[in-house]
């Protein structure tokens, strides 16, 4: 017997995650403008975001080719 996932409770918990992401990033993103901070240093940190946020599709085909790739690889064992 399966649990459903989507309960009321789980979609409010998790929309509620997502919001407080979004506001941080915005309120982050607004802090920048405002204070005039080294964006050279930031631009650095945030780099993997921008590039996997450009490329997603790319990331999730290559996750599966690169778990279908090493299926395909075994270990011999010790015993023969």
């Amino acid at each position: 017997m399966n649990k459903s996932l989507w309960t009321g409770s789980y979609v409010i918990y998790t929309a509620g995650l997502a919001f407080l992401s979004i506001g941080f990033f915005e309120f982050l993103n607004l802090l920048l403008q405002t204070k005039k901070w080294n964006r050279l240093r930031l631009e650095t940190i945030f780099q993997p975001f921008l590039v996997f946020g450009k490329n997603a599709i790319l990331v999730f085909v290559g996750s599966g080719l690169l778990a279908r790739i090493l299926n395909l690889w075994t270990i011999a064992s010790g015993n023969g």
